[in-house]
């Protein structure tokens, strides 16, 4: 079950992600500012730092979800190996 959240967190956190990353505007290409859209919200440039800092932020929690992802599936695969008992085929008739 710890498994499956942490799994569809990762996914979600993955999907968050690439949208911050898609639809980042460049350096040099803000068509807002032809309009008057300088004078926003957060200031001139206040828009560019605080999406960076939450693409970082994403970045490094995709980073730590797939740390901890790779060590809960090598555990559950570890386990599921334990529990496999293969018994040796003693009986080979080859009539």
């Amino acid at each position: 079950m710890k498994l499956l959240i942490f799994l569809v967190f990762h996914a979600l956190i993955t999907v968050f992600l690439i949208f911050l990353v898609i639809f980042q505007q460049t350096r040099g290409a803000e068509m807002g500012a032809i309009f008057g859209g300088s004078n926003t919200l957060l200031g001139p440039g206040g828009a560019d730092k605080l999406a960076i800092k939450i693409t970082t932020f994403t970045a490094i929690l995709f980073m730590i979800s797939t740390i901890i992802l790779v060590n809960l599936f090598s555990v559950e695969f570890k386990n599921k190996q334990k529990l496999q008992v293969i018994e040796p085929i003693t009986n080979l008739n080859t009539d």
